[in-house]
Formats: structure tokens, sequence, C-alpha cells
């Protein structure tokens, strides 16, 4: 929902994001099928509030990210993993990726400080050929 400030902050750091309508958080990328019929594997429509004080600025490879400590994404993560989802990492890392880092890495900025709301959940099938490694774990 927050795309705008998302993108000035990424615009900061100097980061392209290249499809700002893609700004996400993934709750689970599973390889192991699941039965998407149980109520645990059903979208929710409402939102999560993720606070500033929630929100760091991070990197995972050579993606810059905005790390969330959340506790409701952290159970809904882990309610899907109990009902057979798999995950190529052991330990969930809520997140946001902006985009590559830039040559020159990331600059000392302020934290971002924005309220971010999720919005309602979808599902997607998972590109095989771009997703997760499990050497990233």
């Amino acid at each position: 929902v927050n795309i705008l400030p998302i993108c000035a902050y990424a615009r900061a750091l100097g980061v392209k994001v290249e499809d700002p309508s893609d700004l996400h958080v993934t709750l689970i990328w599973s390889r192991k099928p699941v039965n998407w019929s149980l109520p645990v594997f059903q979208p929710r429509d409402f939102p999560v509030i993720i606070t500033p004080d929630q929100v760091t600025l991070g990197t995972l490879g050579d993606l810059a990210v905005l790390l969330i400590e959340s506790a409701a994404l952290a159970s809904r993560q882990d309610k899907m993993r109990a009902a057979g989802a798999g995950s190529d990492w052991e330990s969930y890392i809520a997140h946001i990726t902006l985009g590559k880092v830039p040559a020159g890495g990331l600059p000392e900025i302020e934290p971002f400080n924005e309220i971010i709301t999720l919005g309602h959940e979808y599902r997607k099938p998972a590109k095989l050929e771009t997703s997760p490694k499990k050497e990233r774990a």
C-alpha cells in the first residue's frame, strides 16, 4: 500500500526499484506441494501494519531490502510450515526487496521512518528459474 515512500527511500539509497507494482513481502515460497484448500493457505484480506521501529535497512546477497520484524508475519509463516509448506530457508526473514545494491554500496542515511501497510495476501505461481536456491540460506 505504501509504494511511494518506499520508492522514494530506495531512490535516496541509489537503488533502482525495477517494478514498483511488485513490491511485496513473501510469506512462504514452497517447492513442496501443499493442499491449497486448507484454511491456513487461504489469502487474508485484512492489512498488516508495520511501524518504523519494526523496519531496518539490510542486504540479502546483492539486494537492498527493508527487513521487517513482525510477530504477525512470522506467526503466519510458521502456521503455513506447520501445515506442510516447505521453504528454501531454515529461518524466515520478512522483507521487501528494493533492488540491487549500487556499485559503491549503500549510503549512510536515516532509517526508513514511515508506517508500512501491507495489503491483502495473494498467491501466484513461483518462477523456478528465478526463485531462491538453498545455498542462499
